[in-house]
């Protein structure tokens, strides 16, 4: 079948392209999850598809163009493993399309040397002086962990060699994390020797992957500012990853702290994920509400309303309302209690007529009357008439 045939019937183009763009890309990543070469650069694959017998306007063309538009292939130096074009990469963080198809997680190429060549990552760092300030600690916590899965022995060798505190503190604590998971005795052994090292940084970067046996590993702590902060963000991972058992160990460790310990919790920086819908942390919501109080910090309210405020005006609104009234200000606080309104209405459209007639004449009053309007059951129409009038009237010196 000659290219011009097939060019010809357009459909059955894109279907042929298709299916060939997703074999290349299953065997590609079927070799790298085998820990074979990640992949072809443009350039080879260039190479590859190149046909003299062949027009630009032909099949390799149309797969090539593919390729440039949905599939992103790691550069060939990465599957060298060796430092020619490397360090930028691992500078910016930079990341590329990890399967087919739009919405797919993203693979860090730091990520993919730490697997296939943890030592020849590391020498190379220790050669840059683990790279800059502002990436020392996720490196490390990226690369311990994953030579700790594949060789304990020289991945704790390793962390003596590193000079700076604070990476060797992270590279440490990466590498106790996996060994918690196969020798817990021997990790919380190692854990408290290395107390006085783990304390000297400010926040120590935890994996991806909470469970039971980091739990138990911070659990093991003696009391402390340091294992405060610590439990407080693998309670949140709990939260927002509830599978495996994780949601019921969130809330059974929640449960089994006092009230002062909750409260330290919520000062080192706990939040409850929007994600984690079937886990009840009884009484966080007032706990974090009742720190952002305390601080008087119009930030922190606003991320308070954000995770909250929804819920608490659809069960509150006059309460949450006159809350971001209190501690916000300008545009934040007209935008704010405009989306408490909204939400409150799509609940209870009586209850919020009631707060809305209660708020003196100004912007608010007359931007929150046009989505009380917009929100009134078709059979109130004097409800109607005094919105639409509300609206109509000329806005006042303030702007409230």
């Amino acid at each position: 079948m000659k290219p011009s045939f097939l060019l010809a019937t357009p459909p059955l183009v894109f279907v042929t392209a298709a299916i060939l763009a997703g074999l290349t890309c299953q065997s590609i990543h079927s070799s790298h999850d085998e820990g074979g070469p990640a992949g072809l650069s443009p350039r080879k694959r260039a190479a590859v598809f190149a046909d003299s017998n062949t027009t630009p306007t032909g099949i390799p063309a149309v797969l090539s163009e593919m390729e440039r538009s949905i599939i992103h292939f790691p550069p060939p130096e990465k599957a060298a493993h060796d430092a020619t074009g490397m360090e930028a990469a691992l500078l910016t963080d930079e990341r590329y399309t990890g399967f087919c198809g739009s919405g797919m997680p993203t693979i860090t190429y730091s990520g993919d040397w730490a697997r296939e060549n943890p030592q020849g990552m590391f020498e190379w760092l220790i050669h840059q002086g683990m790279v800059s300030d502002s990436r020392r600690q996720s490196l490390a916590r990226t690369l311990f962990s994953e030579w700790a899965e594949q060789d304990m022995t020289a991945a704790l060798a390793a962390v003596t060699r590193i000079s700076h505190t604070e990476t060797r503190a992270q590279a440490l604590f990466s590498t106790l994390e996996i060994l918690c998971q196969k020798e817990p005795a021997k990790a919380r052994e190692l854990l408290i020797q290395n107390l006085n090292l783990l304390q000297s940084i400010k926040k120590i970067d935890l994996g991806i992957g909470p469970g039971k046996a980091r739990t138990d590993l911070l659990l093991s702590l003696p009391p402390g500012e340091f294992r405060t902060s610590l439990l407080a963000e693998n309670l949140w991972q709990l939260s927002i990853l509830p599978y495996d058992g994780n949601g019921a160990l969130a809330t059974e460790l929640w449960n089994a702290l006092a009230e002062d310990q909750r409260r330290a919790l919520v000062a080192a920086g706990l939040r409850e994920s929007a994600y984690s819908s079937d886990i009840r942390l009884t009484g966080l919501e007032t706990l974090v509400r009742e720190h952002v109080e305390a601080s008087n910090d119009p930030e922190k309210a606003m991320g308070f309303l954000s995770r909250y405020g929804e819920a608490w005006a659809k069960r509150d609104p006059g309460d949450a309302l006159s809350w971001a009234m209190a501690r916000l200000k300008g545009k934040e606080r007209m935008d704010q209690s405009l989306k408490l309104i909204q939400h409150a209405t799509s609940k209870h459209f009586d209850e919020t007529l009631r707060v809305w007639q209660s708020l003196p004449e100004g912007t608010l009053r007359n931007q929150a009357a046009k989505i009380l309007s917009e929100a009134a059951p078709a059979d109130r129409q004097a409800e109607k008439d005094l919105l639409g009038e509300a609206t109509s009237k000329p806005i006042g010196e303030g702007g409230w």
